[in-house]
């Protein structure tokens, strides 16, 4: 079966981390309960991303509930290519490229971190399911240069 992670709190240690380096505060260890819940961004990184595609509810995007009646309907649109940190150390989202065809032509665009959700499949790898299209995604603004490498 698989869980649906949320990406933000799966994600937040790593905000975490980046603010103690700007506050330089000591937290102190974690919970063995809290360190179960973490996830590395680069078990992220390279995850493949899926569309619910056309016509999914909004009110079960809402819900938060598993992903597992609409799994068999998801449609692999690309990989996650990182995980984007805003200068506060909080995710902001994910860089995905779409469009093109064997890498000629295609963009680099920001999948923001409230159209994704992270879910954990059978082998424990990770996957991203989001609410957008992938024709939605294409229209986007091209980041990759915005970014740097």
């Amino acid at each position: 079966m698989r869980r649906l992670i949320s990406l933000a709190v799966a994600l937040a240690p790593l905000a975490v981390g980046a603010q103690e380096a700007v506050l330089d505060e000591d937290p102190g260890p974690m919970s063995d309960s809290d360190m179960a819940l973490l996830v590395k961004a680069d078990d992220v990184s390279d995850a493949e991303i899926y569309t619910l595609a056309e016509g999914y509810d909004e009110a079960f995007w809402a819900s938060g509930e598993d992903f597992g009646p609409v799994l068999s309907n998801l449609q692999s649109i690309g990989e996650v290519e990182d995980v984007m940190l805003d200068r506060d150390g909080r995710v902001v989202g994910v860089t995905v490229d779409v469009g093109g065809f064997l890498g000629i032509g295609e963009k680099e665009v920001l999948l923001p971190l409230n159209d994704i959700r992270l879910v954990a499949e059978d082998d424990d790898d990770l996957m991203i399911v989001t609410r957008l299209t992938e024709e939605q995604l294409e229209a986007q603004d091209d980041v990759g240069g915005v970014f740097g490498d």
